[in-house]
């Protein structure tokens, strides 16, 4: 009875891959620059042009789930007061090979020299040009319901397109 249970061992124990894979990860860094429109809810509405503002993003795919990125993005608007945010973000990714879409998700949070803190979310779409780099344009529908910022009862909206280019390491 012993012997089979030997045998089974040493049989699973030959089996088994003598040393485990890593896990590998894609980086990819990018930049961008846009502008759109923003509109201020409260007793009324009032529309004009959103600032100017450049964006430094990171991100990481797993190997074994290359849909989901995880990254963060630095913006800072260049226009009238310079405000400087950071952006945790998650996009989902469709495969495609030279054309891919994909859905963004955000919590932008503005530090210096005001504080805004909302939600983003939008469509994009990548274009691959070589091997690693890509050129994407994005769409982000933002809304700050919160900061020391903002009017009491007012909301700001903004409806920004960006373009820029990532690579991937």
């Amino acid at each position: 009875m012993q012997t089979h249970w030997i045998a089974t061992w040493l049989l699973l124990a030959w089996l088994m891959p003598a040393e485990a894979a890593a896990q590998a990860m894609t980086v990819r860094l990018g930049a961008a620059a846009g502008t759109g429109l923003e509109l201020a809810g409260g007793g009324g509405t009032a529309v004009r042009r959103s600032p100017t503002f450049v964006t430094v993003q990171a991100g990481v795919l797993l190997d074994n789930e290359t849909r989901f990125e995880l990254g963060a993005a630095l913006l800072m608007e260049l226009e009238g007061r310079v405000g400087l945010a950071v952006e945790p973000q998650l996009r989902v990714n469709t495969p495609g090979r030279r054309w891919r879409g994909y859905f963004v998700a955000g919590t932008p949070i503005f530090v210096s020299p005001y504080t805004l803190f909302g939600v983003s979310v939008g469509p994009g779409m990548s274009f691959q040009l070589w091997r690693a780099l890509l050129l994407f344009s994005e769409l982000a529908l933002r809304v700050y319901p919160f900061g020391n910022d903002l009017p009491e009862g007012v909301v700001l909206f903004h409806a920004d397109l960006s373009l820029g280019v990532r690579y991937a390491f």
